[in-house]
């Protein structure tokens, strides 16, 4: 539903040219960090939840925990710029 919603979001600005301003940019950085964080991390941690451990491997838990802490920044500078913007 997240990975949906926001591909909605980026679809609408894309197709039509007068959504194609500013704030809109910051929601469409918004988005699309969204968009990873759900096709990414999501899926890793259900995995996780449902096996009650971390199957992947080292390897996967660094890179899936730099992700994780890189979009959600991504997502609150992202705020912050708006808010600034605004």
């Amino acid at each position: 539903l997240a990975f949906l919603g926001n591909l909605l979001v980026v679809w609408a600005v894309r197709r039509k040219p007068s959504l194609r301003t500013i704030p809109n940019y910051y929601i469409i950085s918004l988005a699309v960090s969204d968009m990873l964080m759900a096709s990414i991390g999501m899926p890793l941690s259900l995995v996780t939840v449902i096996a009650g451990k971390w199957v992947f491997g080292d390897a996967l838990c660094q890179y899936q925990g730099f992700i994780g802490t890189f979009l959600g920044t991504v997502s609150l500078l992202t705020i912050m710029l708006t808010a600034i913007n605004r």
